[in-house]
């Protein structure tokens, strides 16, 4: 993931925290049940509860203000 959002090479140090810059989210993810960790490799995965939380932020963040609106009520 790492390579994926910072692309740019720098030194370890740097390396170092941008890991735990990722860290971080991931583990904020799996703690409210987002995503879980496959066991024995690096991979995560998304939860039923995550799916259903990803396909409603995209639902919503394609909407405009009035179907949201409308959907409220």
């Amino acid at each position: 993931l790492r390579r994926l959002l910072y692309p740019s090479r720098g030194a370890p140090r740097a390396a170092r925290r941008l890991a735990a810059k990722i860290t971080r989210p991931l583990r904020l993810l799996r703690a409210h049940g987002v995503v879980q960790k496959i066991p024995k490799t690096h991979r995560y995965k998304l939860t039923p509860k995550g799916h259903l939380l990803t396909a409603a932020l995209f639902a919503a963040r394609h909407a405009t203000l009035s179907q949201l609106i409308g959907h409220a009520a």
